[in-house]
């Protein structure tokens, strides 16, 4: 059943005829820009903003090479299968890039067929469902979420 065109209206706060709420928007955009562009780190040129690179700290690169130097280099595979060790957790299922990049030759644990057969044994839609409304419900109980990160009204859209 469709709802009707004045009620839908009604209900998001809009008048029938658009223009105001254009010409609000529009001015809040306005504003917006000229605040940014009022930023001294920010230039605009040929009408865009172009934010300017602020300097690196002193030791800034020694550091950034020090702790380059520390880190192993390994495959994404390697850092999922890790992860998924200490966490406990089937990471290809719980990050949005999909089986693809965690399948790895030689692997048996890690072949298309067996990351399939382990997503519709141990996700099934119902199940994540009921998962996702308890992590919606616990997350208004987290001070961090709620005072720092949009007061519950922010939602992700990764895994």
């Amino acid at each position: 059943m469709a709802v009707p065109r004045d009620s839908f209206l009604t209900a998001l706060g809009l008048e029938t005829d658009p223009a105001r709420h254009l010409q609000d928007l529009a001015e809040d955009l306005d504003a917006a820009y000229k605040q940014v562009a009022a930023n001294p780190a920010v230039t605009v040129k040929g009408g865009r903003l172009k934010p300017e690179a602020l300097p690196l700290p002193d030791g800034y690169q020694a550091m950034h090479d020090a702790v380059q130097a520390m880190l192993p280099r390994i495959d994404y595979p390697e850092l999922l299968l890790e992860v998924n060790s200490q966490a406990g957790v089937l990471v290809a299922r719980s990050c949005n890039v999909g089986f693809v990049p965690v399948v790895k030759a030689g692997q048996p644990a890690l072949t298309l067929s067996r990351l399939l057969g382990l997503e519709k044994g141990y996700f099934p839609h119902e199940g994540i469902a009921a998962v996702s409304a308890t992590l919606v419900t616990e997350h208004g109980d987290i001070s961090i979420a709620v005072q720092d990160w949009g007061g519950g009204l922010v939602a992700s859209a990764d895994g």
